[in-house]
């Protein structure tokens, strides 16, 4: 099932650079697909300058990961996903003014 699903992605990739546009959807189906055929799950979000709605999800050991835009007012955009997700935690506060100290 996911060979099939990673094919039908990367056709819709494929197609979607020859018109410039990422695989879009609403919203809920995208995260929908993501949670049923890889379990993923929400792990980081933030907002750009323009004001879209950036989302990575990752499966809980890191086997898959997806990267999600959506911009106000449109649709879901897969921009791009991939395997081995691993994240680097962020440094305390403190930390980094240590840091900016040296």
């Amino acid at each position: 099932m996911r060979g099939l699903l990673l094919s039908a992605l990367l056709l819709l990739a494929a197609l979607s650079r020859a018109q410039a546009q990422p695989a879009c959807d609403e919203r809920h189906r995208v995260v929908d697909q993501l949670e049923r055929a890889y379990g993923e799950s929400l792990i980081a979000t933030g907002i750009t300058g323009a004001g879209s709605l950036v989302e990575v999800y990752a499966a809980r050991a890191g086997e898959t990961w997806s990267i999600l835009i959506t911009r106000p007012g449109r649709l879901t955009c897969l921009v791009s996903a991939g395997e081995g997700w691993r994240a680097s935690p962020l440094p305390l506060r403190e930390e980094r003014l240590e840091e900016e100290a040296l």
